[in-house]
């Protein structure tokens, strides 16, 4: 019988990912948040990070599903959770995000 290398018995390979702490997010400051949201949001947009602005609303610079996948990396790299109607708000902003 032919079993691919690729995929083992138990399935495809699973990835591993690191688990944020949140008390390290809850210790940075509030400059050091927006910094990295900035940064975050730069890598999901086809704009340099050094050009854009913490008013400018996220739902200007990313569509649905690049918003969907934003959602996901702050539930995740940032320990928190939002709804979606807050992310797609036309006023939320990297300002507001640093506020949650």
């Amino acid at each position: 019988q032919f079993q691919s290398s690729a995929v083992g018995a138990d399935g495809p390979p699973q990835i591993q990912t690191k688990k944020v702490d949140p008390e390290s997010i809850r210790s940075m400051s509030k400059k050091q948040i927006e910094k990295k949201l900035l940064k975050d949001i730069g890598k999901h947009v086809p704009i340099p990070a050094s050009s854009l602005s913490k008013k400018d609303p996220l739902s200007t610079m990313m569509d649905s599903l690049t918003l969907s996948q934003f959602k996901g990396l702050l539930e995740h790299d940032y320990a928190t959770t939002i709804s979606d109607g807050y992310l797609f708000r036309p006023g939320t902003n990297t300002e507001k995000l640093v506020e949650v």
